[in-house]
């Protein structure tokens, strides 16, 4: 089950609704007729607050968009805050701007179109665009910051004006942290009117050895404990060698369905020419009907696939 990332109306002005519209896709073959049923949650608030939820039936393999929406409240500054869609399996998130009463009419720099240039290697550069436009009535000029990681940090920044109905494109950077072990983070452009994110993945650099060479992890999946009932867990074991000539640390994932998903991972460390076997799994979904789809265990230089198939509960 994947959740893509929300639709939104935004920005609104305070007291107004505001609507979030998220496409919702079961993995699987429609084929087969299974209907799933899943509850979408709308979370909003950096003090996350239940708003509104709804229930839909979807066909495996199919992608339904469902609509949930809230009234704002009515502030007098404007605010940005990230609203989150949820369900059981998945869930994704967005940030948006209510316009305080004191506000309307004043220039409103939006971000749009978020860009980088992840994956890189720790201590390599980080590129960031991102696309902003004034949606305000009169000029508005913003120091627009790029903010790294979970406890965020402003790494770079840059002065924006822009007329009414104008829009530019802004690029930022910086070096990152050569970290020994692969680092996933968020990254977000904001210029204090709204704000966007995306996660970003750095690889490690095993700083702990000196030979100069790289680690590289070979995947073979050696079993799985299939067939399976819908709604029960799903594992998934794979040898990993390290045919490379360098020590690492590589993050190893299960993924699964026509359109893949990753549903679990690992962190691994090999020596040169060690191997391990790993174990991933997850809850399937509870399909009515069989449903057949492939699993990959992959990791950043190779991976290995199977076709599996879930019993259906009907």
């Amino acid at each position: 089950m994947t959740c893509g990332s929300p639709w939104t109306n935004a920005p609104v002005r305070a007291g107004e609704d505001l609507v979030v519209d998220a496409e919702l896709e079961i993995d699987g073959d429609s084929t087969y007729h299974g209907f799933v049923e899943a509850t979408l949650d709308l979370i909003v608030g950096h003090d996350p607050t239940h708003v509104d939820s709804t229930t839909v039936e979807v066909f495996a393999g199919q992608t339904e968009t469902v609509q949930l929406e809230f009234t704002t409240a009515t502030v007098r500054n404007t605010q940005t805050f990230p609203v989150r869609v949820e369900t059981r399996h998945a869930a994704a998130e967005t940030d948006v701007t209510v316009i305080g009463t004191d506000d309307e009419g004043a220039g409103q720099l939006t971000v749009t179109d978020l860009s980088t240039t992840a994956p890189v290697t720790g201590g390599d550069w980080l590129d960031v665009t991102a696309t902003l436009t004034n949606t305000g009535e009169e000029p508005a000029s913003r120091e627009v910051e790029l903010v790294v990681g979970h406890d965020p940090t402003t790494v770079d920044s840059q002065q924006v004006t822009l007329d009414a109905g104008e829009t530019t494109t802004v690029s930022l950077g910086y070096e990152t942290y050569p970290v020994a072990n692969d680092d996933e983070f968020p990254v977000r452009v904001r210029t204090g009117d709204d704000s966007a994110s995306r996660s970003v993945l750095v690889y490690g650099r095993d700083d702990g050895n000196d030979t100069g060479g790289s680690p590289s992890f070979a995947v073979s999946i050696s079993g799985t404990n299939v067939p399976v009932t819908g709604g029960q867990r799903l594992s998934v074991t794979a040898t990993l060698e390290n045919v490379g000539d360098a020590a690492g640390t590589r993050t190893v994932e299960l993924v699964v369905g026509v359109t893949p998903e990753v549903v679990d991972s690992a962190s691994v460390r090999l020596a040169p020419g060690e191997t391990t076997r790993v174990s991933l799994g997850y809850e399937t979904y509870p399909v009515t009907t069989d449903d057949t789809f492939p699993v990959t265990v992959r990791s950043p230089h190779s991976s290995d696939t199977r076709t599996v198939t879930v019993r259906g509960t009907g």
